[in-house]
């Protein structure tokens, strides 16, 4: 993160405070342990991958999350996070946009661990879709135009 711009919050200052208040919340209030995690409460979703994306590459962490990759292919990739309150999937694709080109598609799946996390989700439901989805985004376009950048010049 040392331009700024990269994370979850895409180098918004919103987005940065939204996600500290999130983070010393998670941690006054136990949410974030490594039990809770995964590999801790909830399996990885990548042993229940079929047996070619299982096999292929896993794709990386994102360091200024917690996010933990489950699979790679050339056009999407797949990361997964758990805490006392969810346990979510992000899936970004690169999908053709019918004019020869093509744009980023994200989706994002949460299971909410019981009532507290029902109730957690909901009441941070405006800031994922106004604030926190947008920025990723952002973020993550940033970085594959980058990253194509680099490997189209050499």
């Amino acid at each position: 993160m040392a331009d700024g711009k990269d994370g979850p919050d895409g180098g918004n200052p919103v987005g940065r405070f939204l996600f500290a208040v999130r983070w010393k919340l998670g941690a006054l209030l136990g949410w974030d342990k490594p039990d809770a995690g995964v590999g801790g409460r909830v399996a990885t979703l990548r042993d229940r991958l079929p047996d070619d994306l299982r096999e292929g590459p896993q794709g990386p962490d994102l360091s200024a999350a917690p996010f933990t990759s489950v699979f790679q292919t050339h056009d999407e990739w797949a990361a997964e996070y758990a805490n006392k309150t969810m346990h979510g999937v992000m899936h970004i694709g690169w999908v053709a946009d019918g004019n020869g080109g093509y744009r980023g598609q994200m989706a994002v799946l949460v299971k909410p661990n019981g009532r507290l996390g029902s109730l957690y989700m909901l009441g941070i439901k405006p800031f994922r879709y106004l604030g926190v989805y947008p920025a990723l985004m952002r973020s993550i376009g940033r970085e594959w135009r980058e990253n194509t950048a680099r490997r189209t010049a050499r």
